[in-house]
């Protein structure tokens, strides 16, 4: 910050820095609710389940906050969409009857959280989205 500052009682000194606790942002209980760690889409959904509800915090915090947040959100958001519908449409993730890996749903702890290695199935959802696949993929000639 560029000048002393008093936030809820504390004193900020000029010229300190200051981090986020992004975490705890993304899982503020007076903001969403209980079951963050089941995956529940309509969670983000009105009660039709046909429109996203405008309240919802999307997890668009990881960008950044302010006038420091990320150019390039927008573009990420929609790239991110763009990758998971062209997956989602050629690819069955998981299948029937897969057992759950041990490790499924679980993270590392420290700075830079990630999820520990575990099991999937992917496999084409038709011959013809098999016939695609090698379509899709760049060769460096």
């Amino acid at each position: 910050n560029t000048d002393d500052d008093i936030y809820n009682g504390y004193f900020i000194p000029a010229g300190s820095t200051i981090i986020v606790n992004s975490w705890a942002v993304a899982h503020d209980q007076r903001v969403t609710d209980h079951t963050l760690k089941i995956f529940n889409p309509s969670r983000f959904l009105n009660d039709d389940e046909t429109v996203l509800k405008s309240d919802m915090p999307m997890g668009y915090d990881a960008f950044g906050y302010g006038c420091r947040i990320c150019p390039g959100l927008h573009i990420a958001v929609e790239e991110l969409w763009l990758y998971i519908v062209t997956i989602l449409a050629v690819f069955d993730v998981g299948g029937e009857g897969l057992e759950q890996d041990e490790n499924f749903g679980k993270y590392t702890s420290g700075l830079l959280i990630h999820p520990y290695p575990f099991k999937l199935r992917i496999s084409p959802r038709s011959k013809e989205a098999e016939d695609m696949i090698p379509n899709g993929v760049e060769s460096s000639a």
